[in-house]
């Protein structure tokens, strides 16, 4: 008997998100609700991402310091 070929599933070549070659860490913070709203609101009036804006900040401090 012939074993038929499983065609559901599984890695398929060229599926799946093509790779950025930038390497990122993801991490989690807490902060309040209210502190969320009013960093959510900065970075959306300067026309950023929440998580670009948060690293744009951390930079900055960094730097500073």
């Amino acid at each position: 008997m012939e074993e038929e070929k499983n065609t559901h599933g599984g890695a398929r070549e060229g599926a799946g998100r093509p790779a950025t070659g930038l390497k990122r860490k993801q991490v989690q913070i807490s902060m309040s609700p209210e502190k969320y709203e009013r960093l959510k609101a900065e970075a959306e009036k300067r026309g950023m991402t929440f998580s670009g804006f948060l690293l744009q900040c951390a930079e900055k401090e960094i730097s500073l310091n």
